[in-house]
Formats: C-alpha cells, sequence, structure tokens
C-alpha cells in the first residue's frame, strides 16, 4: 500500500511515519456486509479490522439467548485493539451493523508490527482503553435504565 494513501479512519490518519511503515504494506482494503462477523466471542482473533466507513456492533450474548449492543467502532477505531494488552480474543461478537468499508491485517502481522512500533501499540493502546470506557459507561447507563424500569413497574 502506497504511503501516500488518506485514511479516514482516525487510528490511521492519527500514525506518524514509523507506525504507518509498520502497518501500510500490509493493510487490505475490505468491504464488510452488513452481518458479517469480525469477531466472536472468547474465540481467537484472526485478524484486525481498521474501519473506514460504517460501524460495526458490539453485542454481549445473554444466557436467555438475547443481544445487548454495549459498543460500537466506527472510523475512530478498530476491531482488535485487545492485543496491544496480550488479550487474543473479544469478550463480545463483533458484527457489521452498517454495511462497512475499511483495512484487514491478519493477526501475526499485526502482532509483528506491535512490537516493530511501541508509537503503534501506544495509539492502539490508548485506542482501546477508550473503548473500555465506553462499552463500562454504557452498560452502566443500560443497568439504570433497568433499575429505574424495575422500580417503575413495582410502584
Amino acid at each position: 500500500m502506497s504511503q501516500s494513501v488518506i485514511f479516514r479512519n482516525q487510528l490511521l490518519s492519527s500514525l506518524g511515519p514509523e507506525a504507518l511503515e509498520a502497518l501500510s504494506a500490509n493493510l487490505h482494503s475490505v468491504s464488510l456486509p452488513v452481518k458479517f462477523t469480525v469477531a466472536k466471542p472468547c474465540q481467537p482473533i484472526d485478524a484486525v479490522y481498521f474501519i473506514e466507513s460504517g460501524w460495526i456492533s458490539m453485542v454481549a450474548n445473554l444466557e436467555d439467548g438475547s443481544q445487548a449492543e454495549v459498543g460500537f467502532i466506527g472510523r475512530d477505531g478498530m476491531v482488535g485493539s485487545s492485543l496491544t494488552v496480550g488479550v487474543n480474543s473479544c469478550f463480545v461478537e463483533a458484527y457489521v451493523q452498517a454495511k462497512a468499508t475499511g483495512f484487514r491485517m491478519d493477526v501475526n502481522t499485526f502482532r509483528h508490527a506491535l512490537d516493530f512500533s511501541p508509537s503503534l501499540r501506544s495509539v492502539i493502546g490508548r485506542y482501546h482503553e477508550a473503548l473500555n470506557a465506553q462499552t463500562r459507561r454504557r452498560r452502566l447507563a443500560m443497568g439504570v435504565i433497568i433499575l429505574n424500569s424495575v422500580s417503575l413497574v413495582g410502584f
């Protein structure tokens, strides 16, 4: 991939030359259809995805078979950021909610890029923490709504 590519993905566009060098040759453009699963819960991550358009829903599968959306990933981020902290699987299912485009990279190549570029690890690591904060706040809000609903029903 040419260094002159202009990325819409905010993570990729924020990277400096060292980090872009670690990634650019191994990013493959993809078009992802609605409902395409990019990560399954408790399964090894086989690729990372940097989203350029559309979005990915992060959903928790509940014991009764229902699902709850706990976060989403758009052109501000990526699927697979947990690899920066040594976690090789997702705790949720991640699938395309709105037709998406982006870049895909094999997980082993991504790990090598993280080892090669401390600045890449830093940028993706900060994003991973922001994504975790988003999902925690969303779960908290869902819990408050559920508790308020139960309280109202009991009145």
